[in-house]
């Protein structure tokens, strides 16, 4: 997630965020910003104007609806497949674990509304392969 961080705040491409405990915390543990992203991050995001961090649960088809929205960098979980497909919004697929890795090649492949970015846990995503 630290990685991600530093290359999202570095694109000048607006965002939302939503940040949830890492794999091996509970989905209900607390939010700590100090172990989980960079220091400074959600004040850089904040200073720029161009992003929202979001520490917990988000109403994702709402934002899914948003003029503002244009794609949506997802990892494949199917009840995100399905919301993204009600509203025609193009997928980036960062699938990472199970059953998405299936969902992103079926959306890329045979749907053809997504564009695989990364793979896995430890992949990395560079700026322009977001932007373009």
């Amino acid at each position: 997630m630290v990685h991600a961080c530093i290359k999202q705040s570095g694109c000048g491409k607006s965002f939302i965020w939503v940040v949830r405990p890492p794999i091996g915390f509970g989905i209900n543990s607390e939010f700590r910003e100090d172990e989980w992203l960079l220091e400074g991050f959600v004040e850089r995001v904040q200073e720029s104007g161009k992003g929202l961090v979001v520490r917990d649960w988000a109403p994702q088809l709402e934002i899914l609806w948003h003029s503002a929205v244009s794609v949506f960098l997802s990892h494949c979980v199917w009840n995100s497949v399905l919301e993204s497909l009600s509203q025609a919004m193009p997928i980036l697929g960062w699938p990472m674990v199970a059953e998405q890795f299936y969902n992103c090649k079926l959306l890329e492949e045979e749907v053809g509304i997504c564009v695989e970015v990364a793979r896995g846990k430890s992949c990395e995503v560079k700026c322009h392969d977001i932007g373009e």
